[in-house]
């Protein structure tokens, strides 16, 4: 009886593990993300192109309701 009922309920989601590593989640719900080409070619670039890949920076639009429905399965 007890295989029964728990083969009626419904399987967990599974997290898209490649989402979860690229965003994060702030406290306050929005989404942030690292820019892309931070450590390629870095003595070519100035120091102001350096920093500006500096920390996290906000998804907006689009990629916001994309990140979060990917993310949580």
């Amino acid at each position: 009886m007890g295989a029964a009922i728990s083969a009626r309920r419904m399987p967990k989601l599974k997290t898209r593990k490649a989402i979860s590593k690229r965003f994060r989640f702030t406290s306050t719900g929005k989404v942030t993300r690292a820019k892309a080409w931070a450590q390629t070619l870095r003595r070519k670039k100035s120091g102001r192109a350096r920093r500006a890949k500096h920390g996290e920076h906000a998804v907006v639009g689009g990629q916001l309701r994309q990140a979060r429905r990917l993310i949580t399965g």
